[in-house]
């Protein structure tokens, strides 16, 4: 049974040769995602035509799936164990990477970041803050403690 690999951003110059590497060296199935499913379809009918195997290469295009960034954690707190799952997603990649950004960026305007130099955005934002910022444009955020 192949693996199913998710390229996002899959049709561009660096994912079609990701994909193309996978389908080289590889037996997994790719399948291509991104905002213009017309260049998607074009890529896909390329490499299917070039790797004409039992293997697939598909395309998704606004597609019902969502990207998800999971945390799991455990520790000691005030003396207990702990632990800690917080889930992050977006149905859309490209705004998913631009909305901690932004939300750092709110910070900084408004003066609450004053450190100057280049930094580590973790290091210098609140945040409890970011986290309410980033679910006010959009992220879900779920978490779990026990």
């Amino acid at each position: 049974m192949s693996e199913d690999i998710l390229i996002l951003g899959g049709y561009g110059n660096t994912g079609g040769k990701i994909a193309l590497i996978l389908l080289q060296h590889s037996d997994v199935n790719v399948t291509l995602a991104g905002r213009n499913i017309t260049k998607a379809n074009a890529l896909t009918n390329e490499l299917n035509n070039q790797f004409n195997t039992d293997r697939r290469v598909s395309t998704v295009s606004n597609s019902p799936y969502q990207i998800l960034l999971q945390l799991e954690a455990a520790g000691i707190k005030e003396g207990e164990p702990e632990k800690i799952k917080i889930q992050l997603s977006h149905y859309d990649g490209y705004w998913f990477t631009a909305i901690p950004v932004m939300a750092c960026l709110n910070q900084y305007l408004d003066g609450s970041i004053k450190k100057p130099g280049l930094h580590i955005m973790g290091h210098l934002v609140d945040p409890a803050r970011l986290m309410k910022d980033m679910q006010r444009m959009g992220i879900t955020i779920n978490e779990e403690k026990t």
